[in-house]
């Protein structure tokens, strides 16, 4: 918990400090305190931590823990307990007791990952606010620290004890970022008397195992617990106790893990008591600043799609403070303007779990607050300025720390975030700063009118909630009268954004034989639009990609195979030419790892294979190819642990022709290939059988990098980028809206940049005043009832299609052609639901006549509106050959496609065709709106309108204050706004 206080954080801290302590628990539980003596310590404790590693329990996590507490104090007899003991302890004597009250919902994973150079740990989150990441941070910043003796041993006892968490996480067979289960503040899941014992013994060590999984007795020194320090327990906090430490009991000869959701706290506290031993907090202090400073402003700021304003204009943070302090100015739209501010508290050994020196934040804060202030003077003084975003991102170890709201002058708003939650928001698609901006105004709007939120959780809460509530603070059912309204927000709504990013991304290390190491990576297309994309095991390493490499890994069981390319480049057009064709590659990768493990597996086996682009100059030069392409199959070796693939300049040749013969001689050269590292055979019909499978010969897909001079293509680069048109894609769509076909002199449609946008945007202008005449003489409250019905309809069938699309998928032997179907139909789903609002827009400032349409005209517009959208839509531009982009690789490790066509052509046909009408329609809906809710009018339709508007816009219940917001996110536009 972390971020700028309000009314009742301090509160809350306070009575959940009292609640968890222990000889408060005990005091609340006498019949407990009398039974606990009686029973074996380690039997006991061994049934009670094992259930810590039972997903079933998670959400009883507090109770779980201060009962192994109590245990380790108050056990001392020989009696064994049985499950219905264990029961009973849970469920009737502890059922109201304030460690019951304290749980809440599930908030993170079950189950999270730390990686190291020697790979993943999986550790048990516990509830712990993003357990892993800070631990994560930690190991980062210490590599990066000057090494010594002292600290290559504190290092390899920290190693040790994740080695343990991994191998209780293997032992239960525990998959990294799984979900938890359990009610919170209801009745404990106890496991039946034989999976109770397996879990208890899957906690406990002997000597023997520990030597299988490579750690020593006396690595675990630091972190054994003592029994000298049993008078310690009852005194101190459940989240700040001598146990969490120490979380491992040691007897006759063997070791138990009593608190495995304690081992990433313990390894913190552990590392930070060696390294203030040393004298070298501050020095620690400085390598965590870098790291997370790093991950502001290369991963979450970029994701976020905050744009750098001016950063020579600048003023530097001067050092009057002792605390990290740095601040990023932002620009996120043409007059909005953004300020992220990174304060990091002092790091402190106090033997707690703040791991801080607050008080230190708190007596400095003045000086802080005059160093943010002159920084929002500077922002603001830039001459486009209208609106502010103060954003405070709360960086350290994980401190439970809440500081006093900055002094931010009018037209400013402010949100504060831990680190860890800001890279949570960045990590999901469908998040951008403008939605941060926009909620904290929505706040704002609220708390003028008398709405108080009670929300000692923090903006990320908040958030969450806000957008699992279709964009809305206050619920429908909240009175709307003067009296003030207190809102609480739901915690539910935390897990989902967790678990979207985290399943999603899926963040691990895999193994590579060049060099030798653990490298870390994420899943590729974690957030694809289609969801059978989101599962395919491709991941890619980021921190490679910020050195200018490409490194994707498929994995398959045991099977992983890495497609890297060092390649050197010197233009924006080499660039995208190596990533492309590294890309394509790795596409046909998965469905050829499967089969090989399929056919020729189980393999356990890490195969790499490097792309070295022969004279990669010249391919940009001598982009034009005349005549018709080459079978010439490509070059590869084996040389040593890795294979080298060798593109050359005729082989590209083959992506000339019409038909897939480039990928078919990947698909062949990657079969083959495979087979020869993996030591099999394959015959020659069994590899062109294979490939016919994986790739049957077809039409060619129109991502290819190179322009191609021939009978049916033509290319002419202008000043900047070459623009691609295809012949008869082109001249087909002009022909259908009127335009006469003017070949040039060499007989075919060839365009610069310029011409290029003069025709997309006749195109784009000419069917939007078709649709215009045709609105005119209706009645605007039908044609816009009929969209909303068609919205609706959507909407209610969308969850339905999902289910059934995935039940085909699953029953289809072979799903190829299924899944093509279900794409296009997901496709023309998304293009009706475009264009349904589309209609809506346009209807509210074209409309002004009493006709009612027919469902022929209506059908005939949305399908015009839909083709105004395909010529304007930067994916079926690339698919129509209009335009392709480039790809940069930002520092971050995204891959970011640079499009003219999209950045010069849609947004100015957005921006400067529909700004007027945009506008206008905003005005007029909320008109409406009101003049509809004072008339007289069905129940039918109201209910209608309103919930569709609900559940496709988002708009909320106090008059739809979020009408311009609304309309201009669906104008087409994300990073550029309308008005």
């Amino acid at each position: 918990m972390a971020g700028i206080s309000d009314p009742f954080f301090e509160m809350t801290r306070q009575m959940v400090a009292d609640a968890s302590r222990l000889k408060n628990v005990l005091k609340e539980l006498p019949s407990l305190a009398q039974k606990l003596p009686q029973y074996e310590p380690w039997s006991t404790v061994g049934k009670l931590a094992g259930l810590l590693t039972c997903p079933d329990c998670h959400a009883n996590t507090i109770r779980i823990e201060g009962l192994i507490h109590l245990a380790v104090a108050l056990c001392k007899g020989a009696e064994i307990p049985r499950r219905n003991d264990v029961y009973i302890w849970f469920n009737r004597y502890a059922a109201n007791s304030s460690l019951c009250r304290m749980e809440d919902p599930l908030e993170d994973v079950f189950i999270s990952n730390v990686i190291n150079g020697n790979g993943n740990h999986r550790i048990f989150e516990g509830i712990w606010e993003c357990n892993d990441y800070w631990l994560q941070c930690l190991l980062r910043a210490f590599v990066a620290m000057p090494q010594n003796a002292d600290y290559e041993s504190m290092i390899r006892n920290a190693e040790a004890l994740l080695r343990i968490s991994e191998e209780i996480a293997k032992r239960n067979e525990l998959k990294r970022y799984c979900s938890g289960g359990g009610e919170a503040k209801g009745a404990v899941f106890i496991p039946n008397p034989d999976d109770l014992d397996k879990y208890a013994a899957n906690v406990i060590f002997s000597l023997a195992d520990l030597e299988d999984i490579g750690v020593k007795a006396e690595y675990l020194l630091p972190f054994i617990w003592k029994d000298v320090e049993k008078s310690k327990i009852i005194e101190s906090q459940l989240e700040n106790s001598p146990l969490e430490r120490h979380p491992l009991l040691f007897q006759g000869g063997r070791y138990m893990v009593a608190l495995p959701t304690s081992i990433s706290i313990a390894i913190r506290r552990y590392i930070l008591e060696v390294v203030a031993s040393k004298g070298n907090l501050k020095q620690l202090e400085h390598y965590i600043f870098h790291v997370q400073t790093d991950q502001l402003t290369d991963f979450a700021l970029s994701r976020l799609g905050a744009r750098p304003w001016k950063p020579e204009l600048f003023p530097e943070v001067k050092r009057k403070i002792s605390i990290n302090l740095t601040y990023v100015p932002f620009q996120f739209d043409s007059d909005k303007f953004g300020l992220a501010c990174y304060i990091a508290p002092p790091l402190a050994n106090t033997g707690g779990t703040d791991f801080a020196n607050l008080q230190q934040v708190r007596r400095e804060w003045n000086e802080i607050n005059e160093l943010i202030g002159k920084a929002i003077k500077c922002v603001s003084a830039d001459t486009a300025f209208k609106q502010g975003l103060l954003l405070i991102a709360i960086g350290g170890l994980g401190a439970a720390a809440s500081f006093p709201a900055p002094k931010i002058p009018a037209g400013w708003n402010m949100v504060s975030y831990s680190v860890p939650n800001l890279l949570t928001l960045a990590s999901l698609p469908d998040v951008n700063i403008s939605m941060l901006w926009r909620l904290a105004c929505q706040e704002q709007r609220f708390m003028e009118k008398g709405v108080e939120l009670l929300n000692p959780n923090g903006d990320f809460n908040l958030f969450a909630a806000w957008k699992a509530s279709d964009y809305d603070l206050l619920p429908d059912e909240a009175p709307l009268t003067d009296a003030p309204i207190l809102l609480a927000p739901d915690i539910n709504a935390l897990l989902e954004s967790r678990l979207r990013s985290r399943i999603r991304r899926d963040v691990h290390a895999v193994y590579r034989n060049s060099p030798p190491r653990w490298t870390e990576v994420e899943r590729k297309n974690g957030f694809a639009s289609f969801g059978g994309s989101r599962d395919d095991p491709f991941y890619v390493s980021g921190a490679l990609a910020r050195q200018g490499q490409l490194a994707g890994v498929v994995e398959v069981r045991d099977l992983f195979w890495w497609m890297v390319s060092y390649q050197k480049y010197v233009s924006e057009m080499q660039r995208s030419i190596v990533y492309q064709v590294w890309d394509c590659f790795c596409n046909w990768l998965i469905p050829i790892v499967r089969y090989l493990d399929q056919q020729l597996g189980p393999i356990h086996r890490t195969i790499e294979t490097q792309l070295q682009f022969d004279n990669l100059p010249q391919w940009e030069n001598g982009r034009k190819i005349n005549g018709q392409g080459l079978d010439i199959p490509l070059e590869w070796k084996i040389e040593g642990h890795v294979g080298i693939i060798t593109i050359t300049e005729q082989f590209l040749r083959s992506f000339a022709q019409s038909q897939n013969t480039a990928e078919r001689q990947i698909v062949s050269a990657l079969l083959q290939y495979g087979a020869v590292f993996l030591g099999r055979s394959i015959s020659k019909d069994e590899l062109l059988a294979a490939r016919d499978r994986i790739i049957p010969l077809g039409d060619a897909r129109f991502f290819h990098v190179l322009a191609v001079n021939d009978a049916t293509l033509s290319a002419v680069e202008g000043p900047n980028d070459p623009y691609f048109i295809k012949k008869e894609v082109l001249a087909e769509v002009l022909q259908e809206l009127g335009f006469a076909v003017a070949p040039n002199s060499r007989g075919t449609l060839v365009g610069d940049k310029k011409d290029v946008r003069k025709l997309v945007r006749d195109a784009v202008a000419h069917l939007k005043q078709e649709i215009i005449n045709s609105l005119k003489p209706l009645n605007r409250k039908v044609v816009v009832q009929r969209c909303l019905g068609v919205i609706d309809s959507i909407h209610r069938n969308h969850h339905t299609w999902k289910i059934s699309a995935a039940a085909l998928m699953a029953l289809a032997n072979d799903n190829e052609e299924l899944f093509g179907e279900a794409q296009r139909l997901e496709s023309e789903r998304s293009g009706a639901n475009m264009a349904a609002r589309a209609l809506i827009e346009m209807a509210l400032y074209s409309c002004s006549g009493e006709e009612i349409p027919s469902d022929i005209l209506m059908d005939e517009m949305l399908a015009r509106i839909q083709q105004l959208i395909r010529i304007a839509d930067y994916d079926q531009a690339i698919r129509a050959d209009f335009a392709h982009g480039q790809i940069s690789i930002a520092r971050s490790g995204a891959f970011r496609i640079q499009n003219p066509y999209l950045d010069h052509v849609r947004y100015s046909y957005t921006t400067s065709e529909f700004k007027a009408g945009f506008s206008a329609a905003s005005k007029t809906y909320a008109k409406w709106h009101e003049k509809e809710k004072k008339e007289s009018v069905s129940l039918e339709d109201q209910e209608l309108f309103d919930e569709a508007c609900q559940s496709e816009f988002g708009l909320d219940a106090l008059g739809m204050i979020e009408v311009s917001e609304a309309l201009n996110e669906y104008g087409g536009s994300q990073s550029l706004s309308i008005f």
